[in-house]
């Protein structure tokens, strides 16, 4: 059951981290030339090619390697990210043309609409987190929005285009704008953890309190005689409980100090694409 779950979970990590790859890469597959070349020049480029092929052979198996070592457990997810961006540096460079960059971004998209599929599930079953299932959600807009850049690039714009372009930017704006609205609300989330977990403290410390205010108690009676001393070692144990309790909620809350932190940096971040993205379109307009 174990190996199944983490089987699952690598295969959407796979898939997302493919998406993300694809996206890092795409200005660098904008920059081939394909215009003819002297003799020197050719024997260069063959060599390039077999150099890509043999790099292209390596981080395939690297990426094979690092995602069966994280189903069984003994890998990390991030050594599957590192294989994955290796393996797409390596096939986005031989996309020759547009029309290969939009086929490979149109797989892309739809493995990304499989992953939020999954990491919906996931989260529902326990296994994901809700930012998991968000993250995944924002990477299926940013891949479609990926692919809409590829379809329009190199286009010129004419009076007949422009209603297109608008459209384009009105698209990306809106996206801006969800990734937003997913950021705050994960911060909105965070800070209700937050609060959660700050409550669980004070009542760890109050529950502290008393217990050490007992043992105290009960070890006077056992001074006098009057109870036993089984006693009073059952409430120095609920006394060492209570101060456990209070360590781990302490743990919990600066925890989620610093994601409420780390959640924050990502409203600003994504404040300031929406910003960015409706600049662009009022410059079209």
């Amino acid at each position: 059951m174990i190996a199944h779950k983490f089987s699952s979970v690598a295969a959407a990590a796979t898939s997302f981290l493919f998406v993300l790859a694809v996206s890092a890469m795409l200005p660098v597959s904008g920059q081939r030339v394909d215009a003819e070349q002297p003799g020197d020049a050719k024997t260069e480029r063959a060599k390039e090619k077999a150099l890509l092929e043999e790099l292209q052979a390596t981080v395939r198996d690297l990426a094979k390697l690092s995602t069966r070592s994280f189903e069984t457990g003994t890998g990390s997810i991030d050594d599957v990210r590192e294989a994955t961006r290796l393996l797409l540096q390596a096939e986005i460079q031989q996309a020759d043309s547009n029309k290969d960059r939009i086929a490979v971004l149109e797989k892309f998209v739809a493995e990304a609409k499989k992953l939020e599929e999954q990491a919906e599930k996931l989260f529902k079953a326990g296994l994901a987190s809700s930012r998991a299932a968000l993250k995944a959600r924002a990477d299926r807009l940013q891949a479609e929005l990926d692919l809409q850049r590829e379809k329009a690039k190199g286009t010129r714009t004419t009076s007949a285009e422009l209603p297109d372009k608008v459209a384009l930017a009105e698209k990306e704006v809106a996206i801006k704008q969800a990734g937003l609205k997913v950021a705050e609300a994960q911060k909105k989330i965070a800070l209700a953890r937050l609060a959660s977990v700050k409550a669980q403290l004070a009542e760890s410390l109050a529950a502290e309190s008393l217990a050490e205010k007992q043992i105290k108690r009960f070890e006077d009676l056992a001074k006098q005689q009057a109870i036993g001393a089984e006693l009073v070692d059952e409430r120095r144990t609920q006394w060492d409980a209570a101060k456990a309790r209070r360590t781990a909620a302490e743990g919990k809350v600066v925890e989620f100090e610093a994601a409420v932190l780390l959640e924050q940096a990502r409203v600003d971040l994504a404040r300031l694409e929406a910003e960015e993205a409706e600049l662009r379109l009022k410059q079209l307009k």
